[in-house]
């Protein structure tokens, strides 16, 4: 190709390159699956997180279970609203609604591993919910309508809005409203954001077809007779999936024993299972062979075997949070200083302990307690020479007192 016919070519592209350079954007770009959304509506007890015995809520948790179980879904977010109805203090209002939306959080985080599978989780809690309110109370019929929608537009709640509304024709509207509408605002919501894979040899159609939620199982009316079904302060009457933790306690590796004395690393393992939300059963086992030197000591030996149960009040994901526990624990010792009289025997606790759990991650946590009680020691002495152990006397103390220091390190499997 001669020179001439080159530069015309190029000159050419240069002329045409607003056509190119969109058509090179467009080309690796891939269609994006359709995101959807769905809404699912729980109706709560009065001032409690328990939800109501309604045919609504249980086909809104059945229909929600069969979304987050979907494995042709791909979720990519869930946003949680926790509401409260306007009777009361406002300032009980809010932490009622900040509950609410904490327990669900709580119930679907053990029961679907939200965290886990890396799903965007928003919350979000609405005090009193005058917007519904005012939404049923325009579509509704009834008496003095126009004067309820007044007040509510014009009066701020912190100037007596909700007095008004019972001031008003005797309050009978009040009383009208409280049993017609204010059940339907006690609500926990998810709102889920997802979307449909294509599966091999599947059609678009297919795919939309393919375990769609039937909408009418998502919508929810009033509920009436109370009973807990899904959510009670945190824990389901649906099956709770046992955690099992591993954790090791810092301070005995690092010789540090509850009088806040140095001694030799003192190895040991403790295990955790969470039975429920609320309880667990805590198995802990200290050894340290009396192996060196610790501090004044050429022979130190020491032993513990615990047995605990624990509970945790208000229990989640992030933060498992405190627990109380009731424990007993027994073991062994010999202790020899550089020189003296040596002392051996056995001792048994039992105790109260109290702790806090910060989970770092969605496995690995940080965790710790202090735990204090009765302990009865046997003891037994005896002096140590070339010859061996000559015993020279025995006896036993027991008191009230500080038995275990504890920062541990934990996994969760």
């Amino acid at each position: 190709m001669k020179k001439t016919d080159k530069n015309r070519l190029y000159a050419r592209i240069r002329g045409k390159k607003w056509i190119v350079f969109p058509l090179l954007l467009l080309l690796p770009a891939t269609p994006r699956a359709q995101e959807e959304q769905q809404t699912f509506t729980f109706f709560c007890q009065a001032g409690s997180t328990a939800l109501v015995e309604s045919a609504a809520n249980q086909t809104a948790s059945r229909s929600l279970h069969r979304i987050l179980c979907d494995t042709t879904l791909r979720i990519h977010g869930v946003q949680l609203l926790g509401t409260a109805s306007i009777e009361g203090d406002y300032h009980h209002n809010a932490l009622l609604a900040q509950r609410r939306v904490h327990a669900l959080f709580r119930q679907l985080e053990e029961e679907y591993h939200l965290s886990a599978r890396r799903i965007r989780v928003t919350q979000r809690s609405i005090p009193e919910h005058w917007d519904e309110l005012a939404r049923n109370v325009s579509h509704s019929t009834m008496l003095h309508r126009h004067e309820v929608l007044s007040i509510i537009r014009q009066v701020p709640i912190t100037q007596g809005r909700e007095h008004q509304l019972m001031q008003l024709a005797g309050g009978a509207p009040y009383r009208l409203m409280k049993q017609r509408f204010f059940p339907g605002l006690r609500q926990m919501r998810v709102t889920l954001t997802f979307s449909r894979k294509h599966l091999p040899g599947q059609t678009t159609d297919d795919v939309r077809t393919t375990n769609s939620p039937n909408p009418e199982e998502t919508t929810a009316s009033v509920p009436t007779k109370a009973q807990d079904t899904l959510l009670s302060d945190g824990t389901s009457s649906v099956r709770f999936r046992p955690h099992l933790l591993l954790k090791t306690n810092l301070l005995a590796w690092a010789g540090i024993t509850p009088e806040i004395a140095f001694r030799t690393p003192m190895p040991n393992l403790e295990v955790e299972l969470r039975c429920t939300p609320h309880f667990a059963l805590h198995l802990a086992a200290l050894y340290q062979e009396g192996v060196g030197h610790a501090r004044g000591y050429n022979l130190y030996h020491v032993s513990g075997y615990t047995l605990e149960g624990r509970y945790r009040p208000l229990p989640t994901l992030r933060h498992p949070g405190c627990y109380l526990g009731l424990y007993l624990r027994a073991g062994d010792y010999n202790m020899r200083p550089v020189p003296g009289e040596g002392i051996t025997g056995a001792y048994s606790e039992t105790g109260l302990s109290i702790g806090y759990t910060v989970a770092l991650s969605a496995h690995w946590l940080l965790e710790g307690g202090v735990s204090a009680g009765y302990r009865y020691t046997h003891i037994k002495t005896y002096l140590h020479d070339a010859h061996g152990d000559h015993p020279t006397g025995r006896r036993h103390t027991d008191a009230f007192r500080l038995t275990n220091l504890s920062l541990a390190i934990g996994y969760r499997l």
